[in-house]
């Protein structure tokens, strides 16, 4: 699955580390804070459907994208991780990423409730969450999804690509050049 769009996947697994000392909200590989890369390049033929981020994820790194900072792109962070030991990871698409939301942080966010909060922020269901969501105590490997804002490989309008926030559960677009983290997935 993934590259050949015919095949279809069943699972969506992100990244996980069994290193205690693991930064939450960082893919566990150096670098898992980035730019998206290819600032001032479109990158067409990306998609934001589920079952895409690998596809994009090819097209991003078949550019050579870097960062304006000469540092890899999101998309070549994620293709490079090796975790578990497989090699096929990809940076997630934009409702990939808002599968990983659903999952991981469909907790209320009571603190920021408000009069406008369901029309305003939530999307496709994710609520986010202000706190991090990690695996339970001595638990191996050890696990952890911050309550921050993680690339996707789908390009938006006008040198951007979109983004997702796990604090508020929304996505939106904006610079390539801007630095997010980097969550590498695999289907299977």
């Amino acid at each position: 699955c993934g590259v050949d769009l015919e095949a279809k996947c069943s699972y969506l697994e992100a990244a996980i580390t069994a290193n205690a000392s693991w930064t939450p909200g960082t893919a566990a590989t150096s670098g898992t804070r980035a730019q998206w890369g290819c600032s001032g390049t479109s990158v067409p033929g990306t998609s934001i459907e589920i079952g895409t981020g690998q596809a994009n994820t090819k097209i991003i790194t078949d550019k050579n994208c870097i960062g304006t900072d000469s540092k890899p792109s999101a998309a070549s962070i994620a293709k490079t991780y090796n975790g578990g030991g497989k090699t096929d990871w990809f940076l997630p698409s934009r409702k990939e990423l808002n599968a990983l939301c659903l999952e991981f942080f469909d907790n209320l966010n009571t603190d920021k409730l408000g009069p406008d909060w369901w029309s305003e922020y939530q999307l496709d269901g994710c609520r986010g969450r202000v706190s991090a969501v990690t695996s339970a105590p001595n638990v191996t490997p050890v696990w952890s999804f911050a309550s921050e804002t993680y690339w996707s490989s789908s390009e938006g309008a006008a040198n951007s690509a979109w983004h997702h926030s796990f604090y508020w559960g929304t996505q939106g677009s904006n610079s390539k050049k801007s630095a997010y983290h980097v969550r590498p997935v695999r289907a299977f």
